[in-house]
């Protein structure tokens, strides 16, 4: 039996996706079908977010960090970059880039994990006539915040208008608002909120960044991808499944319908009466960090025994836990969840009571 991964990637896949799986033909990433099936799921990919100007895809072997790594030193090497910071993930991106060879490097960290617009647009505002990227974070999974990229994007060209914006939309592509306006570039992978398999990294970006690319590396030099090249043997078989889901997505809706469910979801998991670290308008569509007041790890188990799997932090965190409603998740066991949630609390309220009571 399936366990219900309540957790941002894996996540749970549909039967149907199941069953277009089982049915992969064996193909040659050199062959005819395979180069149109990949070129139909770059033109998908643009559908998503449609924009004015015309978009580079390159699709890479390997998670939303290699993805990441890609768009990071192809266009952060030897240059001046700031990196928009709230959580592990933020950290990632000022990780790869202090390892590259950056002219500058700076960071505007956010300890409460979260700014206001304004709090945000004054920290940026001390660096931007220094830098010629800003990188940030779309969907920070660390507790579940939404930075509004838009917002950012469209301060930073109304700044400086020669400095250019990427983001790490790894958890968001496919249900939050993309405006590719006053965007560069963005990265994300096949899995997450496409709700299909691992093993496909993704970045896009506009072309006329093309010459200002950098061109080290082997796998994640995006030079190597133009022209529709592949350099090296692709995942064949979550290409086809992206391909997949992109035709789901389109049927059901798109990104807008998709949100709405997320949003449904997430609503019924606020019954669970906890308090939350991020408010709820600063809080991302498919994911939430709870303030536990109880053994986490008792409660994961309990959860894992009950056939849920839950996030644990990645932070320190140890007081708090993730829930997200990411993929193939269904009412019926997200009101389950909390049910269970629930008698959980009360018996660990019950079992303090009868501590206190005998001492």
């Amino acid at each position: 039996m399936d366990k219900i991964l309540l957790t941002p990637g894996p996540i749970n896949t549909s039967f149907f996706l199941k069953k277009h799986i089982s049915e992969f033909p064996d193909m040659s990433h050199r062959e005819k079908r395979f180069k149109d099936l990949l070129l139909g799921v770059k033109d998908k990919l643009k559908e998503v977010y449609p924009c004015k100007e015309e978009l580079e895809v390159a699709v890479l072997n390997g998670s939303g960090t290699t993805a990441l790594e890609a768009m990071t030193r192809s266009f952060g090497r030897n240059k001046r970059n700031l990196v928009i910071i709230n959580g592990v993930y933020g950290n990632r991106i000022y990780n790869i880039l202090r390892d590259e060879i950056t002219l500058k490097l700076f960071s505007v960290t956010a300890h409460e994990h979260w700014y206001t617009h304004d709090e945000l647009v004054m920290k940026i505002r001390d660096y931007i006539l220094d830098v010629d990227n800003v990188f940030v974070i779309h969907h920070e999974t660390t507790i579940g915040v939404l930075n509004d990229i838009n917002f950012i994007a469209k301060f930073v060209r109304d700044s400086k208008p020669s400095c250019r914006i990427f983001a790490d939309c790894t958890s968001s592509f496919g249900v939050e608002e993309i405006d590719w306006e006053n965007l560069d570039g963005i990265c994300f992978s096949s899995n997450k909120c496409l709700e299909s398999i691992p093993g496909v990294g993704v970045v896009m970006y506009k072309k006329n960044l093309i010459p200002t690319m950098d061109s080290s590396g082997e796998l994640t030099n995006l030079r190597k991808y133009l022209k529709h090249a592949i350099p090296f043997t692709p995942n064949t078989l979550s290409i086809w499944a992206l391909d997949f889901v992109l035709n789901h997505l389109k049927a059901i809706g798109g990104v807008k319908f998709r949100k709405q469910t997320y949003d449904f979801r997430m609503n019924i998991l606020r019954k669970i009466k906890l308090d939350y670290i991020v408010p709820k308008e600063y809080n991302s569509s498919s994911l939430t960090t709870f303030v536990a007041g109880f053994s986490v790890q008792e409660y994961e188990k309990y959860m894992y025994d009950n056939d849920y799997v839950i996030y644990n932090m990645n932070n320190g965190m140890t007081d708090c836990f993730r829930l997200s409603v990411m993929g193939n998740i269904q009412t019926l066991d997200l009101e389950k969840f909390v049910e269970l949630t629930k008698t959980f609390i009360s018996e660990q309220d019950r079992y303090l009571h009868d501590v206190v009571s005998f001492r």
